[in-house]
C-alpha cells in the first residue's frame, strides 16, 4: 500500500493482526519495502501475491507518460530481481489488476 507524504511516495506491506475484537491494521504493523513510489513516479501499481508462483510477493507498476508496464518479482524490504518491462501498451489506463 502506498502510504505516506506524496513527496516520499514510501510504500508498505502492512500485515494485519488478531485483536480480541478480530482482525486489525494498524501504522505500527507495518514494514516499508520501498521509498520513490509516489503517484508523480509511479502512477499505477497492483500486487500479485504470487505472479511467478515462486512463494514470493510481486509487484506490477507503471513509469509516468510512457505506458511502460513493469514487473517487480520477489519484492522484499531489501530489493527484488531485476525489473522486467512487460509491456508498453498501459499509457491510457486509469487503473490496473
Amino acid at each position: 500500500m502506498r502510504y505516506d507524504r506524496p513527496d516520499v511516495g514510501g510504500l508498505y506491506v502492512f500485515h494485519g493482526r488478531e485483536t480480541d475484537e478480530g482482525f486489525d491494521i494498524s501504522l505500527t504493523d507495518r514494514t516499508a519495502i520501498g521509498s520513490n513510489w509516489s503517484v508523480n513516479t509511479v502512477p499505477r501499481f497492483t500486487a500479485a501475491p504470487d505472479a511467478n508462483n515462486n512463494g514470493k510477493f510481486d509487484l506490477w507498476a507503471t513509469t509516468p507518460g510512457s505506458g511502460r508496464l513493469r514487473f517487480f518479482a520477489d519484492y522484499t524490504a531489501s530489493g527484488h530481481t531485476t525489473v522486467s518491462g512487460v509491456s508498453d501498451a498501459f499509457l491510457d489506463y486509469q487503473s490496473i489488476g
